[in-house]
C-alpha cells in the first residue's frame, strides 16, 4: 500500500476547512435503563407502527476482536450518549462523534471494529459517509449499522446498495440493537 492509501482522510476536511474541529465531550444522561424493551430515540415512526431491522453477516472480516471498538456517529447528544452506555455495557470499547468532521478524527486515531451511522447528520449525510467508507481503501471493510429516524422503503435500499451490514430505525430497544449486532458480528464480545 502507498502512504496514501494508508490515510485516514474521508475527504471531509474541505467542507469543514472554516471550522474548529471541537472535543466531543457528550453529555451523560443520569439513568440509563437497560431494560430489552428501553427505547433509545424517539421517532414518529413509533405511533405509526413501521419498524425496521434488517442485518447480514459481515463476511469480509475477521472474527471479532477482544477489544472490540465501536464508533457511534449520532448527532442528538441524549441518543449518542445512551447507545454509547448501551454499547459499553455490552463490553464495546465506544468512541462518539455527532457528525462527518468528528468521525474524520476519530478514524485519525483507531480503525474501528463496527460504525454505528445515523443519517440525519448536519452538513454531510450519514449515506454519504457511507458511500465514503466503502470506497476507501483501509475502511471498506469496516461494518457498518444505519441506526435512523428514516425508515422508508426508498433510505433502506438506498443504505444496503451502499453496502450498510444493518438498518435499524429509532426508536430502537437495547434488545433489538443487540440482536441486529449478533446477526452482523456473529456475537457479542465479552463483558469486561
Amino acid at each position: 500500500m502507498s502512504g496514501d492509501e494508508n490515510k485516514i482522510d474521508l475527504d471531509f476536511t474541505a467542507h469543514f476547512a472554516a471550522e474548529e474541529v471541537k472535543s466531543e465531550k457528550i453529555p451523560a444522561p443520569e439513568k440509563v435503563v437497560l431494560d430489552p424493551e428501553f427505547r433509545i430515540g424517539t421517532s414518529k415512526l413509533e405511533a405509526d407502527g413501521f419498524f425496521v431491522a434488517v442485518a447480514r453477516r459481515n463476511l469480509a472480516g475477521p472474527d471479532l476482536p477482544e477489544d472490540c471498538h465501536v464508533m457511534v456517529v449520532e448527532d442528538e447528544p441524549v441518543t449518542n450518549s445512551v447507545l454509547q452506555k448501551v454499547l459499553a455495557t455490552d463490553g464495546f470499547k465506544v468512541h462518539g462523534a455527532f457528525d462527518a468532521a468528528g468521525l474524520g478524527q476519530l478514524l485519525t486515531r483507531r480503525v474501528p471494529d463496527l460504525i454505528l451511522l445515523d443519517i440525519e447528520l448536519p452538513k454531510v449525510s450519514g449515506l454519504q459517509i457511507l458511500a465514503r467508507i466503502r470506497k476507501h481503501p483501509r475502511l471498506h471493510a469496516i461494518p457498518v449499522l444505519i441506526v435512523t429516524s428514516r425508515a422508508d422503503m426508498s433510505d433502506v435500499v438506498r443504505g444496503f446498495a451502499l453496502g450498510a451490514n444493518g438498518y435499524l430505525s429509532k426508536p430502537v430497544t437495547v434488545e433489538n440493537l443487540r440482536a441486529v449486532l449478533r446477526q452482523i458480528l456473529g456475537a457479542l464480545p465479552r463483558k469486561p
